[in-house]
């Protein structure tokens, strides 16, 4: 394995790809759940309209492909920033902080408490607009995607084994207040 000191290029590569995996899943999702019940693009279409023209869920009666975009845009960026938080705690030196389970469900957690909270405080109702099933389910193969994406990715260049590495002194022994 690779053990050259870890790139800002390698943690930046998987974040990016990362988000673009995860939002690009459940934008293909939405877009079979959206054909299906025969509304094709009316997902992004109602959280565009609502997030940007502070429209209520129920006042979003047709499908506007501007909102479309704009949302699509939206989407990406933060699911970038999803990326870029689990890409640099994929990068600590810790064993559980390099482990694909744990890295997806905290990558599912921070979806959990977007969705929640959005629904919560931003606009209520928007989960039960979209369906909640249809919601967990593309949040979680968009988790489980960008954890095996980045996973993957930082193993492969040797970013986690060269941050170790660093946190180790002269003689061998762990940084203080580091975990093994």
């Amino acid at each position: 394995m690779d053990t050259r000191a870890p790139q800002k290029s390698d943690i930046t590569y998987a974040a990016v790809f990362a988000g673009a995996l995860g939002s690009a899943t459940v934008a293909l999702l939405f877009l079979a759940v959206d054909g299906f019940r025969g509304n094709m693009f009316y997902t992004p279409s109602l959280l565009g309209s609502v997030l940007a023209l502070g429209m209520a869920p129920s006042e979003v009666t047709q499908i506007r492909i501007d909102m479309v975009a704009l949302y699509s845009i939206f989407h990406l960026v933060a699911f970038t920033a999803v990326g870029v938080v689990a890409s640099l705690v994929h990068a600590m030196p810790t064993r559980e902080a390099r482990s694909l389970p744990v890295l997806a469900g905290g990558i599912m957690a921070i979806f959990s408490v977007a969705v929640v909270t959005t629904d919560a405080l931003l606009v209520p109702g928007i989960a039960q607009s979209i369906g909640l099933l249809p919601l967990l389910l593309a949040n979680a193969l968009a988790a489980a995607a960008m954890a095996w994406f980045i996973h993957t990715t930082l193993q492969e260049s040797g970013a986690s084994e060269a941050i170790a590495a660093l946190t180790t002194t002269p003689s061998g022994s762990r940084v203080p207040g580091e975990a093994v």
